[in-house]
């Protein structure tokens, strides 16, 4: 494997899950990051990806689904239901999407592999793909 793209966080790596996730596991690889332009056998994705995108990423690439919040585990409704119209209106999805969770249900659905940071997701995630992980934060 070569070339990697990572949609990271935060563009510096400051945010921590940037810090204690992926980018920690990945320090001694050639990586991109979102140059979607650029060709890539691996492709990692977070939350904070551009989920309303999920359809267009090739399925000939390879993906990771890197889900750190138990998202999908979420109580309070107005939040859950809001969140994917606040990111579309805030520039952080290029479609609009009125179920943020469908969006979670359907990059777990594509992903070849889903990371999660506990058992009780992963309970959960496994509904949605048979090939998850948890790996806790470091």
């Amino acid at each position: 494997m070569k070339n990697i793209s990572y949609d990271y966080f935060s563009k510096d790596y400051s945010h921590p899950a940037d810090r204690r996730r992926f980018v920690g596991f990945i320090k001694n690889h050639n990586f991109l990051i979102n140059e979607y332009k650029k060709p890539y056998d691996l492709k990692i994705i977070t939350q904070c990806s551009d989920l309303s995108n999920i359809k267009n990423i090739k399925s000939d690439k390879k993906i990771i689904f890197d889900l750190c919040d138990a998202i999908l585990e979420e109580k309070n409704y107005l939040k859950k239901y809001l969140r994917g119209v606040i990111k579309f209106f805030s520039r952080q999805h290029k479609y609009l999407s009125f179920s943020y969770d469908k969006l979670i249900i359907e990059a777990c659905k594509k992903a070849n592999v889903v990371v999660c940071a506990s058992q009780s997701q992963k309970k959960i995630l496994n509904k949605y793909s048979q090939n998850v992980h948890v790996i806790e934060d470091i």
